[in-house]
């Protein structure tokens, strides 16, 4: 061989000996660049999916926050939750800027919906608090709502782990290969590929490092889950607690009437325990015989009506209680604000306030009794002296009898009505139920309250319309009665030169008498006790336009003695309308007259 051709062969060997280490090394530095955007991959998704967790976990710590201000209501436990609430918001932030490298960017997308859904559902439920007072807010802390956004946002986060596993092994994997890639290289090169294995070799102790401080922060974010996770289930427990230590009946049942929150004082009204109550139907739990006397209650605040009735009970004690119960309808949001999709109930033992009113009006009937005899004396002595039958008063004494006169004809008043509800609390009226037109007697009350309107510069306005011969069982007196009751009381609380209408029409069923007037409307305070004796929205604008207090709470006795409820509500547009809803029956030749058994109103 020519050394030429030995020069040439050597140099062809050398050339191809660094072509081959070019193009190994060119390969190399892509199987590591491979490897290393794999490793900064895993760790970008490592760090979203914590920031994730970390929401989650600043979520269940405003939920713990929100739940303790429902029960304790104080600044500091308010001021706490919003903090936790804004430390949310933050961290959803962070992990929605961080989120791109997540393996499904659509779950996110839908855990950050949920989270947010949730903060807003828990701000509404601090209004709520604020608006409608604790049952209403505790109902909604533990609605079904409420739980199945808890369970979304866990659902989501359980599924980023699983996706997050999944997306790890495969980086695993491909990692292996990039392993393997790189020890043929190492293997093929020999000595040339020492650098390089060197420089792999730190490169992949940089991972081992990266990887060991990604273990360690998730370990510690599952130790502060399981921290705030025994946190949360010890302030639930604590708000059960108390919750059940209310000495009320609370329960909630959604639009299938199933039981899906009660507190301890239920079972005992029941004698039942929490298994046998929660998330069964209502007449499950109540039985047929009890379910009957109460489903109609029931339906009625399905219907969008708050509901209050009083029935026994038998208490923690052992012994029966009265109950004042209240069935307030829960209303849907968005498309569903109109339906109603579960009731809240809310029993109140009464019993001693029961017998409190027992004793109350036993007194006050005495003393009613005893007022008037000399009342009727004195009233019918200072007639006299008015009409001159003791001659011609000067005109100061003719003043001073007329205002003693007047101030005795409103205590007569007032005796007049204390005693009609003593008669009406012991069973002592009794009323004459005959099948009887309603328009006629709307017409006569209508007719003999004109001049009273008159006085206030208010126009009475009568609308039977095609329901005129419609009938109800009534008593006639005692149902012009109430229409008086109810007429005077909106010609006096009308501005002047307005309508007090008077109207009969058909509901449900039922033949419905309504008197609206256009005055400022009930004060949201008085609402509760509207229909309570003794009575009045102001005091002293009461006694300027006279009353006694009393008229409202005998007409709804009435009303109920004659089958009937009785109601009020405040219109839109101004004013208020007063109702009450009396059963409708057909008309019978001969119809003989019903006599109502003796027995306190109301019951």
């Amino acid at each position: 061989m020519r050394a030429a051709d030995y020069r040439v062969q050597i140099t062809w060997a050398l050339g191809m000996g660094l072509a081959l280490v070019v193009f190994f090394g060119v390969a190399a530095v892509f199987t590591i660049q491979s490897f290393l955007a794999e490793a900064r991959q895993e760790r970008h998704s490592q760090e979203a999916t914590l920031l994730l967790e970390r929401a989650a976990l600043r979520l269940r710590t405003a939920e713990s926050w929100q739940r303790k201000y429902v029960i304790t209501r104080t600044d500091a436990d308010l001021a706490a939750y919003r903090t936790a609430r804004d430390e949310t918001l933050r961290a959803v932030v962070q992990a929605r800027d961080a989120e791109a490298a997540l393996d499904d960017q659509q779950l996110f997308a839908s855990l950050e919906e949920a989270i947010r859904a949730r903060l807003a559902y828990m701000d509404d439920t601090v209004r709520t608090l604020g608006a409608e007072g604790l049952p209403a807010a505790g109902a909604r802390v533990g609605s079904s709502a409420s739980g199945r956004l808890r369970e979304k946002i866990d659902r989501l986060v359980e599924r980023i782990h699983a996706n997050e596993g999944g997306f790890m092994e495969r980086v695993r994997t491909e990692t292996a290969r990039s392993a393997q890639a790189v020890q043929w290289l190492i293997a093929g090169l020999g000595l040339i590929s020492v650098v390089l294995l060197g420089w792999a070799f730190l490169l992949v102790m940089a991972y081992a490092r990266r990887r060991a401080a990604a273990d360690a922060r998730a370990a510690h974010s599952l130790a502060e889950v399981k921290r705030v996770s025994e946190a949360l289930r010890a302030s639930e427990s604590q708000i059960r607690d108390m919750i059940d230590a209310v000495p009320a009946l609370m329960g909630y049942v959604d639009a299938r009437q199933r039981l899906l929150f009660h507190n301890r004082a239920y079972e005992d009204s029941l004698g039942v325990t929490r298994k046998q109550i929660e998330g069964k139907l209502l007449r499950e739990v109540l039985g047929e015989a009890l379910y009957e006397g109460i489903g109609g209650y029931v339906q009625e605040a399905f219907r969008g009506n708050t509901v209050v009735y009083q029935r026994a009970l038998r208490g923690r004690d052992g012994r029966m209680h009265d109950y004042e119960m209240r069935y307030i309808p829960r209303f849907g949001s968005g498309s569903q604000q109109r339906e109603v999709i579960g009731v809240y109930a809310l029993g109140i033992d009464v019993t001693q306030a029961r017998e409190l009113e027992r004793i109350k009006s036993e007194f006050v009937a005495t003393v009613s009794h005893e007022l008037r005899t000399p009342l009727t004396s004195i009233r019918g002595s200072l007639a006299l002296l008015a009409a001159g039958v003791a001659g011609v008063l000067p005109p100061k004494a003719a003043q001073l009898v007329r205002i003693a006169n007047d101030n005795c004809e409103r205590l007569v008043r007032l005796v007049g009505d204390i005693l009609d509800i003593e008669k009406l609390d012991s069973g002592e009226v009794r009323l004459d139920l005959r099948a009887t037109p309603l328009g006629p007697l709307l017409a006569q009350a209508v007719a003999a309250n004109e001049g009273f309107a008159r006085q206030h510069g208010v126009n009475l306005v009568l609308d039977a319309g095609d329901d005129a011969q419609a009938a109800a069982r009534v008593d006639a007196d005692r149902f012009v009665q109430v229409v008086t009751n109810l007429v005077s009381n909106a010609v006096k609380f009308s501005p002047p030169s307005t309508d007090v209408e008077v109207r009969l029409r058909a509901v449900d069923g039922k033949l419905r008498v309504e008197v609206r007037d256009h005055g400022p409307g009930v004060p949201e305070d008085f609402r509760q006790r509207i229909f309570a004796r003794f009575s009045q929205a102001d005091g002293s604008d009461a006694r300027r336009r006279g009353g006694t207090g009393l008229g409202l709470s005998i007409s709804r006795a009435i009303v109920e003695r004659m089958r009937g409820t009785i109601g009020f509500r405040d219109e839109p547009t101004g004013g208020t309308t007063f109702h009450f809803d009396l059963p409708r029956v057909v008309v019978a030749a001969h119809s003989p007259p019903a006599e109502v058994p003796a027995q306190p109103a109301g019951e």
